[in-house]
């Protein structure tokens, strides 16, 4: 952590540890939408990172650590929401899809009743979802518009 140099790499380190602890607690009482929720808080810093700090430093140990700064955050989004959804039977292992047809379009229309809410409590608006299934096949949502 002695190579965080700017305040934007320093916040989003901090915000990544914290939010790995509180995924774990909710994965480890199977709460997936309040793991999937708590992500959310993530888009700030992720958004100031790439908006003020230069990845590709000159210096090697630098960019070394920066881009371990990304492989942490994407670690995160994997240990804590692919791998707990990925080749799962989701209309029988995930709560909010019990009953519902597992088609893309259902489940991303699903996934945005989890996140809209948490989403709009910290002041925030979600405008779009986009759900691959595969690299070509895709459903984009924009909250019913």
């Amino acid at each position: 952590t002695s190579l965080l140099q700017e305040p934007q790499e320093k916040a989003l380190a901090e915000c990544l540890q914290r939010l790995a602890e509180t995924c774990k607690v909710h994965l480890d009482r199977g709460e997936y939408t309040a793991a999937l929720a708590s992500l959310a808080g993530l888009r700030a810093p992720v958004d100031a990172f790439f908006d003020d700090v230069m990845v590709n430093a000159d210096e090697p140990d630098l960019r070394r650590n920066r881009l371990n700064l990304l492989k942490d955050l994407r670690d995160l989004i994997k240990v804590h929401v692919e791998d707990p959804l990925d080749h799962r039977n989701l209309n029988m292992d995930v709560p909010w899809m019990k009953g519902v047809l597992t088609s893309t379009e259902n489940l991303i229309i699903a996934i945005w009743e989890q996140l809209e809410a948490p989403i709009a409590e910290t002041g925030c608006h979600l405008h779009h979802l986009r759900l691959f299934e595969t690299e070509n096949n895709y459903a984009d949502y924009y909250g019913g518009e």
